[in-house]
């Protein structure tokens, strides 16, 4: 289905946490909210498979295509985190002339990785606790001051406490 406003085929961003926790109920709110994002017209899930959460929510999809390829949505894992740190590597080289450490490309990778995911969409699923030096909370709180559609499941579920 494509946006009515604009004709384009809308998406949705899954960005999470290294460490989840997957409870029946944070599953079974996944799946409604997936099944709702289907309703609004979302077709592409964006979802990098690095953690459970985004394999929670990548399985979920499949399971959907598979019980009904009329809905007509697809799994893309167009932008994998290795070419984020390719990419924050090389403008750390260039705008401070020296090599980043691993940690810190890690860290930057997944925040730059998720801004570029949550602007493409039209809206992103998170699963991002109550962390200030956590990429994935910091690309979180960016979306959410941006006004994008956007559902924190560790905040939906009462997982950040």
């Amino acid at each position: 289905m494509k946006n009515k406003d604009t004709g384009r085929v809308k998406i949705c961003a899954v960005i999470g946490d290294s460490e989840s926790d997957m409870s029946k109920e944070m599953m079974s709110t996944i799946r409604r909210e997936v099944e709702k994002a289907v309703e609004e017209g979302v077709r592409i899930f964006i979802v990098g498979g690095a953690n459970e959460f985004e394999a929670m929510v990548k399985m979920i999809v499949t399971c959907m295509q598979k019980d009904d390829p009329k809905l007509n949505i697809k799994i893309s894992s167009e932008f994998p985190l290795s070419a984020a740190k390719r990419d924050v590597a090389d403008w750390i080289i260039q705008t401070r002339g020296e090599i980043p450490t691993e940690e810190e490309l890690i860290q930057k990778a997944i925040f730059y990785r998720s801004g570029i995911l949550t602007a493409i969409s039209d809206m992103a699923f998170f699963y991002a606790k109550n962390d200030v030096e956590s990429p994935v909370y910091k690309a979180y709180l960016r979306a959410k001051n941006a006004r994008k559609n956007v559902i924190n499941f560790a905040v939906l579920c009462n997982a950040d406490k």
